[in-house]
Protein backbone atom coordinates (compact mmCIF):
# COMPACT_ATOMS: atom_id res chain seq x y z
CA UNK A 1 0.00 0.00 0.00
CA UNK A 2 1.18 3.79 -0.64
CA UNK A 3 0.92 5.45 2.86
CA UNK A 4 2.38 9.13 1.43
CA UNK A 5 -0.91 10.29 0.17
CA UNK A 6 -2.78 9.22 3.79
CA UNK A 7 0.00 10.85 5.47
CA UNK A 8 0.02 14.27 4.02
CA UNK A 9 -3.17 13.97 4.52
CA UNK A 10 -3.09 13.22 8.05
CA UNK A 11 -0.57 16.33 8.13
CA UNK A 12 -3.04 18.92 6.76
CA UNK A 13 -5.43 17.13 9.65
CA UNK A 14 -3.27 18.11 12.31
CA UNK A 15 -2.64 21.66 11.15
CA UNK A 16 -6.11 22.03 10.70
CA UNK A 17 -7.07 21.28 14.71
CA UNK A 18 -4.38 23.23 15.41
CA UNK A 19 -5.62 26.21 14.61
CA UNK A 20 -9.13 24.83 15.21
CA UNK A 21 -7.61 25.06 18.89
CA UNK A 22 -6.94 28.09 18.97
CA UNK A 23 -9.70 30.12 18.01
CA UNK A 24 -11.06 32.68 20.89
CA UNK A 25 -13.10 30.12 22.81
CA UNK A 26 -12.16 29.27 26.77
CA UNK A 27 -11.47 26.10 28.13
CA UNK A 28 -13.82 24.23 30.04
CA UNK A 29 -13.71 21.27 32.68
CA UNK A 30 -16.09 18.57 32.83
CA UNK A 31 -17.46 17.94 36.57
CA UNK A 32 -18.30 14.74 38.42
CA UNK A 33 -21.78 13.77 37.34
CA UNK A 34 -22.04 15.93 34.42
CA UNK A 35 -23.62 14.15 31.31
CA UNK A 36 -23.11 15.37 27.66
CA UNK A 37 -25.49 14.71 24.62
CA UNK A 38 -23.15 15.69 20.85
CA UNK A 39 -24.72 15.77 17.56
CA UNK A 40 -21.20 14.69 15.53
CA UNK A 41 -19.75 14.83 12.24
CA UNK A 42 -16.49 13.41 10.88
CA UNK A 43 -14.36 13.00 7.22
CA UNK A 44 -11.39 10.32 7.57
CA UNK A 45 -9.64 8.24 5.43
CA UNK A 46 -11.18 4.60 4.65
CA UNK A 47 -8.67 1.51 3.94
CA UNK A 48 -9.64 -2.04 3.55
CA UNK A 49 -6.26 -3.66 4.55
CA UNK A 50 -5.74 -6.65 2.71
CA UNK A 51 -8.13 -6.21 -0.73
CA UNK A 52 -9.88 -9.31 -1.60
CA UNK A 53 -9.73 -9.71 -5.32
CA UNK A 54 -11.05 -12.95 -5.49
CA UNK A 55 -8.32 -14.27 -7.54
CA UNK A 56 -7.90 -11.80 -9.75
CA UNK A 57 -4.66 -9.67 -10.17
CA UNK A 58 -4.45 -6.84 -7.18
CA UNK A 59 -4.81 -3.44 -8.10
CA UNK A 60 -2.85 0.01 -6.63
CA UNK A 61 -4.49 1.35 -3.26
CA UNK A 62 -5.84 5.03 -3.80
CA UNK A 63 -6.20 7.40 -1.33
CA UNK A 64 -9.98 7.28 -0.01
CA UNK A 65 -12.16 9.24 1.72
CA UNK A 66 -15.59 8.63 3.67
CA UNK A 67 -18.29 10.54 6.05
CA UNK A 68 -19.47 9.73 9.99
CA UNK A 69 -22.38 11.40 10.81
CA UNK A 70 -23.78 10.10 14.28
CA UNK A 71 -24.92 11.18 18.01
CA UNK A 72 -22.41 10.37 20.82
CA UNK A 73 -23.27 10.80 24.72
CA UNK A 74 -20.59 11.77 27.51
CA UNK A 75 -21.53 10.62 31.13
CA UNK A 76 -18.17 12.00 33.39
CA UNK A 77 -18.12 9.50 36.64
CA UNK A 78 -15.14 12.02 38.02
CA UNK A 79 -13.67 14.98 36.73
CA UNK A 80 -10.92 12.68 34.74
CA UNK A 81 -12.85 9.87 34.23
CA UNK A 82 -15.94 9.43 32.12
CA UNK A 83 -17.74 6.71 29.56
CA UNK A 84 -19.18 7.87 26.20
CA UNK A 85 -21.70 5.76 23.94
CA UNK A 86 -23.54 6.88 20.80
CA UNK A 87 -24.59 5.79 17.31
CA UNK A 88 -23.57 6.79 13.49
CA UNK A 89 -23.18 5.71 9.97
CA UNK A 90 -19.64 5.64 8.98
CA UNK A 91 -18.60 5.45 4.57
CA UNK A 92 -15.90 2.36 5.03
CA UNK A 93 -13.81 0.86 1.81
CA UNK A 94 -11.57 1.15 -0.25
CA UNK A 95 -10.68 2.28 -4.06
CA UNK A 96 -8.31 1.04 -6.30
CA UNK A 97 -7.14 1.75 -9.65
CA UNK A 98 -3.82 0.87 -11.62
CA UNK A 99 -2.63 -1.69 -14.66
CA UNK A 100 -4.38 -4.95 -13.92
CA UNK A 101 -2.46 -7.69 -15.78
CA UNK A 102 -1.65 -5.67 -18.58
CA UNK A 103 -4.66 -3.04 -18.77
CA UNK A 104 -5.80 -0.19 -16.57
CA UNK A 105 -8.70 -0.68 -14.21
CA UNK A 106 -10.93 0.85 -11.68
CA UNK A 107 -12.70 -0.64 -8.45
CA UNK A 108 -14.59 0.99 -5.68
CA UNK A 109 -15.98 -0.93 -2.95
CA UNK A 110 -18.45 0.79 -0.68
CA UNK A 111 -19.20 -0.08 2.58
CA UNK A 112 -21.82 1.43 4.72
CA UNK A 113 -22.26 0.41 8.33
CA UNK A 114 -24.10 1.54 11.47
CA UNK A 115 -21.67 1.95 14.24
CA UNK A 116 -22.52 1.84 17.81
CA UNK A 117 -19.07 3.23 19.90
CA UNK A 118 -18.68 2.30 23.52
CA UNK A 119 -15.35 3.51 24.80
CA UNK A 120 -13.77 5.11 28.24
CA UNK A 121 -12.29 8.42 28.48
CA UNK A 122 -9.05 9.29 30.18
CA UNK A 123 -8.13 12.37 30.66
CA UNK A 124 -4.60 13.52 29.71
CA UNK A 125 -4.09 17.28 30.42
CA UNK A 126 -5.64 18.04 33.81
CA UNK A 127 -8.88 20.12 34.10
CA UNK A 128 -7.81 23.54 33.32
CA UNK A 129 -7.47 22.68 29.52
CA UNK A 130 -9.07 18.95 29.14
CA UNK A 131 -7.89 16.83 26.36
CA UNK A 132 -9.16 13.15 26.58
CA UNK A 133 -8.22 10.18 25.04
CA UNK A 134 -11.08 7.80 24.61
CA UNK A 135 -10.65 3.49 23.82
CA UNK A 136 -12.71 1.13 23.46
CA UNK A 137 -15.21 -1.40 20.80
CA UNK A 138 -17.04 -0.11 18.05
CA UNK A 139 -19.96 -2.18 16.99
CA UNK A 140 -20.60 -2.16 13.23
CA UNK A 141 -23.72 -3.41 11.43
CA UNK A 142 -22.89 -3.67 7.62
CA UNK A 143 -26.18 -1.51 6.01
CA UNK A 144 -25.22 -2.32 2.23
CA UNK A 145 -22.08 -3.18 0.42
CA UNK A 146 -21.66 -2.33 -3.79
CA UNK A 147 -18.88 -2.73 -5.99
CA UNK A 148 -17.59 -0.55 -8.81
CA UNK A 149 -15.27 -2.01 -11.44
CA UNK A 150 -14.10 -0.54 -14.94
CA UNK A 151 -11.32 -2.55 -16.72
CA UNK A 152 -10.18 -0.61 -20.49
CA UNK A 153 -9.45 -3.18 -23.50
CA UNK A 154 -6.22 -4.95 -23.25
CA UNK A 155 -4.10 -7.01 -21.21
CA UNK A 156 -4.48 -10.78 -20.49
CA UNK A 157 -8.25 -12.14 -19.74
CA UNK A 158 -8.97 -11.84 -15.94
CA UNK A 159 -8.72 -14.98 -13.72
CA UNK A 160 -12.11 -14.97 -12.60
CA UNK A 161 -13.77 -11.87 -14.29
CA UNK A 162 -17.20 -13.38 -12.69
CA UNK A 163 -16.15 -11.40 -9.34
CA UNK A 164 -15.12 -8.62 -11.21
CA UNK A 165 -18.15 -7.97 -13.98
CA UNK A 166 -18.60 -4.13 -15.15
CA UNK A 167 -20.41 -0.98 -13.56
CA UNK A 168 -21.92 -0.87 -10.14
CA UNK A 169 -23.45 -4.40 -8.25
CA UNK A 170 -24.90 -5.02 -4.88
CA UNK A 171 -22.05 -7.23 -2.67
CA UNK A 172 -23.70 -7.22 0.46
CA UNK A 173 -23.55 -10.62 0.64
CA UNK A 174 -19.77 -10.92 0.25
CA UNK A 175 -19.20 -9.41 3.34
CA UNK A 176 -20.12 -10.71 7.02
CA UNK A 177 -23.25 -8.69 8.48
CA UNK A 178 -21.05 -7.66 11.73
CA UNK A 179 -17.98 -6.41 12.90
CA UNK A 180 -16.16 -5.16 15.28
CA UNK A 181 -13.66 -2.40 15.70
CA UNK A 182 -10.64 -1.29 18.47
CA UNK A 183 -11.64 3.01 18.31
CA UNK A 184 -8.97 4.98 19.67
CA UNK A 185 -10.16 9.01 20.00
CA UNK A 186 -7.87 12.37 21.22
CA UNK A 187 -10.82 15.05 22.50
CA UNK A 188 -10.24 18.68 22.29
CA UNK A 189 -13.44 20.24 24.42
CA UNK A 190 -13.31 23.76 24.53
CA UNK A 191 -16.57 25.93 25.65
CA UNK A 192 -18.14 28.69 23.68
CA UNK A 193 -18.23 31.99 25.81
CA UNK A 194 -21.58 33.38 26.03
CA UNK A 195 -22.70 29.87 25.76
CA UNK A 196 -22.22 27.79 28.81
CA UNK A 197 -24.02 25.05 28.18
CA UNK A 198 -22.44 24.63 24.88
CA UNK A 199 -18.90 23.06 23.68
CA UNK A 200 -16.87 22.08 21.08
CA UNK A 201 -15.50 18.95 20.51
CA UNK A 202 -12.72 18.19 17.99
CA UNK A 203 -11.57 14.99 17.44
CA UNK A 204 -8.89 12.55 16.16
CA UNK A 205 -9.91 9.65 15.56
CA UNK A 206 -8.36 6.12 14.51
CA UNK A 207 -10.41 2.40 14.29
CA UNK A 208 -9.22 -1.08 13.40
CA UNK A 209 -11.31 -4.01 12.47
CA UNK A 210 -10.64 -7.11 14.79
CA UNK A 211 -12.18 -9.58 12.72
CA UNK A 212 -11.69 -10.50 8.34
CA UNK A 213 -14.68 -8.92 6.68
CA UNK A 214 -15.20 -11.27 4.10
CA UNK A 215 -17.45 -14.22 4.44
CA UNK A 216 -16.16 -17.72 4.34
CA UNK A 217 -17.41 -18.29 0.97
CA UNK A 218 -15.79 -15.50 -0.65
CA UNK A 219 -12.49 -15.97 1.20
CA UNK A 220 -10.57 -17.23 -2.07
CA UNK A 221 -6.57 -17.26 -2.48
CA UNK A 222 -4.80 -14.57 -4.52
CA UNK A 223 -2.97 -15.25 -7.62
CA UNK A 224 0.28 -16.92 -5.81
CA UNK A 225 -2.42 -19.17 -3.41
CA UNK A 226 -2.36 -16.88 -0.66
CA UNK A 227 -5.26 -15.67 1.14
CA UNK A 228 -4.99 -12.95 4.02
CA UNK A 229 -8.00 -11.63 5.76
CA UNK A 230 -8.96 -7.98 5.07
CA UNK A 231 -9.51 -5.48 7.87
CA UNK A 232 -11.61 -2.23 7.93
CA UNK A 233 -9.24 0.97 9.38
CA UNK A 234 -9.93 4.67 9.42
CA UNK A 235 -8.20 7.81 10.51
CA UNK A 236 -9.10 11.04 10.81
CA UNK A 237 -11.48 13.77 12.53
CA UNK A 238 -14.35 14.17 14.46
CA UNK A 239 -16.35 17.50 15.17
CA UNK A 240 -19.25 17.95 17.61
CA UNK A 241 -21.30 20.10 19.53
CA UNK A 242 -21.66 19.12 23.20
CA UNK A 243 -24.67 20.30 24.89
CA UNK A 244 -24.56 19.87 29.04
CA UNK A 245 -27.70 18.37 29.90
CA UNK A 246 -27.22 18.72 33.88
CA UNK A 247 -25.06 21.56 34.96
Amino acid sequence: MNYTRHIIFMKRILLLNACLFGILLRATAQQEGDIYFEPAVGFDTRWIVNQDIYGNAEMDYVTSYGMFYGFHGSFFLKQDFGLNAGIGFRKMGQKYDGMQQGAFARRNVTLNYIQVPVMAMFALSGHDYPTWFSIGPQFCVLANATQYFHREDGGTPLTRPDYLPEGEINVTKWYKPFDIMIAMEFNRVMALRKLPKLSLNYVLETGYGVFDINRKEYQIPNIHGVYKGSHNMYLGFRFGVMYNAIR
